[in-house]
């Protein structure tokens, strides 16, 4: 009987048990759950600094941008209103042509006589400037 008496102990305690069970886990399920949420709060609040610090850099990304996009539109500008004043230009033009038919003057000459520009010993041409120029007269030599 008492071995009854025993077992009715025991069972008359284990809805007890049970239920002090049942909250312990609970508890332990709570307190990891608190943990896991404040974990989550943590990683957030970094993830959120991170984002401003990231938005920062966009804006000042995009504010060199457009001072760079404002830069290469004034050199634009200003390269195309260089090449109007160049094309415009009538005495550039003119003095261009005429450098361009001196030039071709020369080369004609200088092929047609098989002369040379340079000086050489073994060359019969000019030795100095005057007589470059033609100048061969003494009166005209000295004044150079």
């Amino acid at each position: 009987m008492q071995l009854l008496d025993v077992d009715a102990q025991v069972l008359l305690r284990l809805p007890s048990l049970i239920a002090k069970r049942c909250i312990q886990s609970e508890e332990e399920k709570d307190g990891r759950s608190r943990s896991l949420i404040e974990e989550s709060k943590q990683v957030g609040a970094a993830t959120l600094d991170q984002l401003r610090a990231q938005r920062e850099q966009m804006n000042d990304i995009e504010k060199e941008i457009d001072v760079m996009d404002s830069n290469l539109t004034r050199a634009g500008k200003l390269v195309t209103s260089f090449a109007k004043r160049m094309a415009t230009d009538k005495f550039i033009q003119g003095f261009s042509v005429l450098n361009i038919c001196v030039l071709v003057g020369l080369i004609i000459y200088l092929a047609v006589t098989g002369k040379s520009l340079s000086p050489n010993q073994d060359d019969d041409g000019p030795r100095t400037a005057t007589d470059l120029i033609g100048c061969t007269d003494p009166v005209h030599r000295s004044s150079l």
